[in-house]
């Protein structure tokens, strides 16, 4: 996931970009600073945003819905969840 252009995008393992939030109070601020983005059990993503790096307290909470759901297994992130993380290989 990555903040672009005033909207928070999610790119799947097909390298399918859809927007998950658009707009909002801080989306037409030049720079945004997010704190990590926690996925909730029924799929809910949960961040901070704020204009300012160390300021925790000018931080708005944003909650997004999503369909993602958290990894099964003793370990989701095994092998850097290799399957999970798109990539694409630069040409020679």
């Amino acid at each position: 996931m990555f903040w672009h252009a005033g909207a928070l995008h999610l790119v799947d393992r097909r390298l399918e970009s859809k927007i998950l939030m658009n707009g909002g109070t801080l989306a037409d601020e030049p720079r945004t600073w997010f704190s990590r983005l926690l996925l909730l059990g029924d799929g809910t993503l949960a961040c901070t945003m704020s204009l300012y790096k160390d300021d925790v307290f000018s931080a708005e909470l944003v909650l997004v819905r999503s369909n993602l759901l958290p990894g099964t297994g003793w370990w989701p992130c095994s092998d850097g969840n290799l399957g999970g993380n798109p990539f694409s290989a630069a040409p020679p």
